[in-house]
């Protein structure tokens, strides 16, 4: 009979060193997993931002060229910015629970200015 208290003395210690190892391993990948987030959500604000500045720096080029070839590739650009921010919308929202639809954001036409409050 001593012998199977040790035996499960042991058998308990091992499972709960197992355990606990697991747990700090999946600590760490949520931290990895929060990091990575952090510095995508980062970016793409970034990325959005000087998206926005070069859209309305392109804005204001279009009034004053009064040519239309050039006011032509000033168009092109700004629907490759309107792309860009398109492709970035996602990384902007705020992360709904699961289950939940992300709420609609609203900007300001070629601002990208957060209008939701």
């Amino acid at each position: 009979m001593p012998e199977a208290c040790g035996f499960s003395g042991v058998l308990a210690a091992v499972l709960l060193g197992a355990w606990l190892e697991a747990r700090r391993k999946m600590r760490k990948e949520a931290e990895a997993v929060k990091r990575w987030r952090r510095l995508w959500e980062s970016t793409a604000y970034e990325a959005a931002n000087a998206a926005n500045a070069i859209r309305g720096n392109v804005l204001a080029l279009r009034h004053l060229v009064a040519d239309e070839g050039p006011r032509a590739h000033l168009k092109e650009i700004e629907q490759a910015l309107e792309r860009m921010g398109a492709a970035l919308e996602p990384a902007q929202k705020p992360e709904a629970p699961r289950g939940q639809p992300r709420a609609p954001r609203v900007t300001a036409p070629c601002s990208g200015q957060d209008l939701t409050g």
